[in-house]
This record gives structure tokens, sequence and C-alpha cells, in this order.
């Protein structure tokens, strides 16, 4: 607050309200869709009995959904306000982690393929235009501190995941490694994270839509 050339300027995060909003966003995707991916490389290996190789490669289908996607939505963010577009993508988001919550042993294949698809759309539509109306939101001197705020928050986010996981592990599992013996109790974690971080990515969709607002409202009256 004192410094005349603060490495990250804290009113950036007081005045400007639409950036605030976005950075919180971010964090909350991206710890939400890091769960999904964690537990479900654990899942269909000790769960469905899938190989590592066949894992990892059904585990392709969220990011190649997102790689699809992402340019479809840049292009669309140059001509829709790019918040509501991400506001989307964070409702994806929440749906999707919804539906993952209630995944099981016997869950069917479809389903757990719908929802990777689903939380593949959700960052192929929540990433671009999150970070177009980020770089909108602030002046041509503050475009580094804010592209560095977006990563900062996407890896801040992942490490609260993993943090979370960890501790959601430990209460149901103790120090027991996930195996085919304790599948029941590993589910149960699984769907007890899954709720709560479907729960963030409500919060996440919240402050996404807020920051339109925000921004269309900082547009009104500049206009």
């Amino acid at each position: 607050w004192r410094s005349a050339y603060p490495l990250l300027d804290l009113r950036m995060l007081r005045d400007n309200l639409p950036f605030t909003f976005s950075n919180l966003a971010t964090f909350i995707n991206y710890a939400s869709t890091a769960s999904f991916m964690f537990f479900f490389s654990l899942y269909l290996q000790y769960v469905k009995d899938f190989s590592p190789q066949s894992a990892g490669l059904l585990l392709v289908v969220q990011p190649a959904v997102q790689a699809l996607l992402a340019p479809l939505a840049g292009r669309l963010a140059d001509s829709y306000p790019p918040a509501r577009i991400a506001t989307l993508g964070m409702a994806f988001c929440t749906v999707g982690l919804f539906f993952a919550a209630t995944i099981g042993a016997d869950t069917s294949f479809t389903l757990i393929v719908a929802v990777m698809v689903m939380l593949g759309m959700s960052l192929g539509l929540f990433s671009t235009p999150n970070m177009s109306a980020i770089m909108g939101s602030v002046g041509p001197q503050h475009l580094g501190t804010a592209a560095s705020m977006v990563s900062t928050m996407r890896t801040t986010g992942m490490l609260f995941s993993a943090t979370a996981i960890a501790v959601v592990l430990s209460i149901y599992l103790g120090d027991q490694a996930v195996d085919h013996g304790n599948v029941p109790l590993f589910v149960q974690s699984m769907q007890t994270s899954l709720y709560l971080f479907a729960g963030m990515s409500l919060v996440g969709t919240f402050f996404s839509m807020v920051k339109g607002r925000l921004a269309d409202s900082i547009a009104a009256r500049r206009g």
C-alpha cells in the first residue's frame, strides 16, 4: 500500500471489482476441475478396473473438448460480452461437478463420458472469455500484472484443490493407500470432495455473473 511502484498494486483489487471477481472465478474454476481429474484418474483404475493407459486415454476427453471449444469461445467473446460466456462456462462446471459427485461404483460408462464432456465444455467456455474480460478490465500499464494474476490464481487454485483433497482423503482413509480393498471409502471421499467443489463452483458462477453486471454498468457509464 505504501510503495510508489509495488510489485502488485492492491488498489487494482480494491477499485476494480470486475478484475477481482474474474480472478476469484479463475481460482475456483481451476480448483474445481482439478479435483475431478485427480479423483477420476484413480476411480477409473481402482473402481472400474481400467489399465493406467486406458484411464489416461479416457481422461483425454476433457482437455480435447476444451481445446476444440476454446477457439470458438474466443471468437464469441469478440462479438458478445466475454463475462457472460465465462459465466456460462462456470455454470457448466457446477452442473458437471454435481453430476460427477453422484458417480459411484455402478455408474454407467456413458454418464462418466458425459461428465467429462461437460467439464471440458466448462473450461473451453470459461478460460478464453474470462481472460478476455480480465485483460479488458485494466489499463495498458497493468496488462502484465493482470496476466500474472491469472496465472497465479490458476496455480493457487490447483494447489488448494490438492490440499483439500488430501484432507478429505485423510478423513476417510487415514494413512491407507487407495487400493481395491478400500474402494467404498475412496468413493465416499470422492463424492464428498466433488460435492464441496460443486458448491465452490456455484459460488464461482455467482462471482462471474456479478463481474459481468459490473462490467456492463461500467461500460454504460463510459458510454
